[in-house]
């Protein structure tokens, strides 16, 4: 989806990253290099990654595991992979998450503009 969208759009908000897929993979012992390679390759095309913290109860939706160890263990490989990476990412708040977000966004895109002038 994210790549289809792409196509149409200049901004393109995601609920999951590359980087989920890759961490799952790592994680149920199904990591390639392929997707290692695939998933450092196309993190670069972020112009912001933020970290959702792990603080709300598990909802079943059918797809996600609903093993809280699973999910603190996935969690925690995400901490490994974004500090060994060096991937720059920004921690949500566990309240005010879109003004949060907003936030950040305001303030690159001000930097942005003093650095063009």
């Amino acid at each position: 989806e994210e790549i289809e969208h792409s196509v149409n759009y200049n901004d393109i908000i995601c609920d999951r990253s590359v980087l989920d897929s890759y961490v799952y993979a790592l994680v149920t012992g199904c990591a390639n290099e392929s997707l290692e390679k695939l998933a450092e390759e196309w993190i670069k095309t972020y112009d912001y990654l933020f970290k959702v913290p792990v603080t709300r109860p598990l909802t079943p939706d059918g797809v996600r595991s609903m093993d809280k160890d699973f999910q603190i263990k996935v969690d925690k490989m995400m901490d490994k992979v974004l500090r060994e990476k060096g991937i720059k990412f920004f921690q949500l708040p566990n309240e005010n998450q879109i003004e949060f977000v907003m936030e950040i966004i305001k303030k690159n895109e001000m930097q942005n503009m003093q650095t063009k002038n």
